[in-house]
């Protein structure tokens, strides 16, 4: 599955969510965006791509608080880098690289509340679970990164070389954007080319930032 597909998967189901979490109906809310109840259900099945109206409805009538109009903003930024990219995957090619594991330890409390130009640490812990020596990597972040609604945070994390069966902890700084709303931070692990590793890990380590009005 490939970011964008895993970006659109993840909308699809928040905006069910969401919903179902604020007490309302699928008719109910077909009334609201004066749509069918069915083309509606579509949407959130992820049988049908939302539209931008639906998901800026959504969040607004929900009190999705930015967390769905964020996620799509990442799936337009990821749809265009992939649209753009000028080095496709040979056909019949392996996906990744063979003998390569990634296991997810830990972290740091994941819901982070800060105030504008607020910062905060945060970490991730993971081990090299596979064969392959990890050698050249870091993790880059994915989705949109400017705009005063946007939570600042590192483009790019180094990581160090990592042999099979070791840990590392990787760290960020994140930072309270200056519009109050919600983000997800969103890291992918690449190799020294920014060829993406663990393509079948679509959103890789993320955090989700909710900036404060100060």
């Amino acid at each position: 599955m490939t970011e964008a597909a895993g970006l659109l998967s993840l909308l699809c189901e928040m905006l069910r969510h969401t919903r179902i979490g604020a007490g309302v109906t699928l008719p109910a809310m077909a009334e609201h965006l004066s749509v069918s109840k069915g083309f509606l259900s579509e949407v959130e099945r992820g049988l049908k791509p939302p539209s931008a109206r639906v998901v800026q409805r959504y969040d607004e009538i929900l009190g999705g608080e930015g967390v769905l109009i964020g996620l799509l903003e990442d799936l337009r930024v990821s749809s265009a880098r992939a649209a753009a990219s000028s080095a496709p995957r040979p056909e019949g090619a392996a996906e990744g690289v063979p003998g390569d594991e990634v296991t997810f330890l830990d972290e740091s409390p994941d819901d982070v509340e800060l105030m504008a130009g607020e910062t905060h640490e945060k970490w991730w812990r993971i081990s090299n679970s596979g064969s392959v020596p990890w050698v050249d990597r870091h993790l880059r972040r994915t989705g949109r990164r400017s705009g005063p609604e946007v939570p600042g945070a590192a483009a790019s994390i180094v990581i160090p070389t990592v042999l099979p069966g070791e840990e590392v902890t990787l760290r960020t700084t994140l930072i309270g954007a200056f519009v109050p709303g919600t983000r997800i931070i969103r890291y992918k692990m690449v190799d020294s080319t920014g060829q993406e590793l663990f393509p079948s890990l679509p959103y890789g380590l993320t955090a989700q930032v909710t900036s404060l009005q100060s």
